[in-house]
């Protein structure tokens, strides 16, 4: 369900785009009904008019609806769901043992998308501000996930839909997590859909004391 959701807020504009080319239609044919039912003479006809008139005013009713839902989904319900909630948890190799090792340097990161907290190659435990700088035209939203490193699963932390430069993004509860070295990655999408290049740096997370 949390896919379907992601996925309709991505197409935000479109849908708006598409709700409104069917209200045009449909406020279109509501006015032909309401003409055929005021100059209708016989009653057949005024009977065959109001219905017509009735179904295109319920289909109006109808789209409005779906617009305010769209729009509560994409600026209320996505931003606010739980982490890991859009993307698979990883399976982890709980038997390992986190080994100390150079980490590899941050890939795609820019000077409008990128992390300002945590920095490449930090070492974090516990509750974990992340930070960063997200100023991309036409911005829709945001998304951090991470992943074991060397891996291609990638669990949701937290969505957004706040941008500028050196901001909250939100946090990171490490301790619910094995230490080990992860990747963090944040995604920009914009209003068309589509995802930027993303920033991905990579972290130590140690068992909090």
């Amino acid at each position: 369900m949390s896919k379907i959701y992601l996925t309709l807020a991505r197409y935000e504009i479109l849908i708006y785009l598409l709700l409104a080319t069917g209200g045009l239609f449909t406020l279109r044919g509501a006015w032909r009904a309401w003409n055929e039912w005021r100059l209708a003479v016989f009653s057949l006809e005024r009977e065959l008019a109001l219905r017509r008139l009735s179904r295109q005013v319920a289909l109006l009713i109808l789209i409005l609806l779906f617009f305010c839902g769209e729009f509560a989904l994409a600026t209320f319900v996505v931003p606010a769901l739980p982490s890991g909630a859009m993307l698979p948890t990883p399976t982890l190799n709980l038997l390992a043992s986190p080994v100390a090792s150079p980490l590899p340097s941050a890939q795609g990161c820019t000077t409008s998308i990128r992390f300002t907290q945590p920095q490449n190659g930090a070492e974090l435990s516990g509750n974990v501000e992340i930070r960063g700088t997200i100023d991309v035209p036409d911005f829709a939203f945001y998304q951090y996930e991470y992943a074991p490193l060397g891996s291609d699963i990638w669990t949701t932390i937290y969505t957004g839909r706040q941008s500028g430069k050196d901001i909250s993004l939100g946090n990171w509860n490490t301790a619910l997590i094995p230490a080990g070295e992860y990747q963090l990655r944040l995604v920009v999408v914009d209003v068309a859909g589509k995802i930027q290049p993303p920033c991905v740096i990579n972290v130590r997370v140690k068992e909090a004391p």
